[in-house]
């Protein structure tokens, strides 16, 4: 709790004696890939209610909105389309990332995000989840599909093989940085992080994409968190 009041965050807890606290291990290969495994109930012990009541507090004292883990999250997805919604009176920015299909995942749940990618502004997901929850087989067809449907902006996570993006109705692919990855745990998240502060200092889209990659690319070759500073070294190494 002190490192993330630390980081500016501030903790929000529900306590509840009838729910199990989320434990999280993560197995790392030498290559840095990993295998999550996940014990607890707090994940679907969320109540819409208690959410949307602490995000309708905020969103006038915030610019952006971010949707992550939304399959780990199912009992919150029918508020979403509310939440965003309620998001768009206040101009926040909303952003979503929902994360990997799993068996899990019901055909209600991807309507649920199908229909909420609608009205988003920034739309984060890896190459796998995009094909999964928009039942195409390649990327350029699905981003395009999406964006029949979306005003959002698409940028789409394909681990080493780099990122793409839509831009003037055209499919751009920044690759990514060379590195040897340690642990690839934060790496989606760390590219969406440098994304949308690329964004915020008024880059392009394929400078925001070379931006995002290289702040990914020092979140798994590297123990520390990336500084600013480290990621604009990187993102200026040619």
């Amino acid at each position: 709790e002190k490192m993330i009041g630390e980081t500016g965050i501030t903790p929000s807890f529900i306590k509840s004696p009838e729910v199990q606290t989320n434990i999280a291990i993560n197995y790392v290969r030498p290559d840095g890939k990993t295998l999550m495994f996940v014990s607890g109930t707090a994940n679907q012990s969320l109540h819409p209610d208690e959410v949307e009541k602490q995000i309708e507090e905020n969103l006038p004292h915030v610019k952006y909105l971010y949707l992550g883990g939304s399959f780990k999250l199912k009992t919150l997805l029918p508020i979403y389309k509310t939440v965003v919604e309620k998001a768009k009176k206040h101009n926040v920015v909303v952003v979503l990332d929902h994360g990997r299909v799993t068996n899990a995942t019901s055909p209600e749940d991807l309507e649920l995000i199908r229909d909420v990618v609608s009205k988003i502004d920034y739309y984060f997901p890896s190459k796998d989840e995009l094909l999964a929850v928009w039942g195409e087989k390649d990327i350029k067809t699905a981003i395009k599909k999406v964006k029949g449907l979306s005003r959002a902006l698409i940028v789409v996570k394909d681990a080493g093989n780099g990122a793409y993006g839509l831009e003037n109705g055209e499919i751009v692919r920044i690759p990514a940085f060379t590195v040897a990855p340690l642990n690839t745990v934060g790496a989606g998240d760390s590219f969406n992080a440098g994304f949308i502060r690329a964004q915020e200092e008024g880059l392009s889209l394929k400078e925001s994409l070379r931006f995002a990659n290289a702040t990914a690319a020092l979140k798994i070759s590297q123990k520390d968190l990336p500084t600013y500073d480290d990621v604009v070294k990187l993102f200026n190494t040619r």
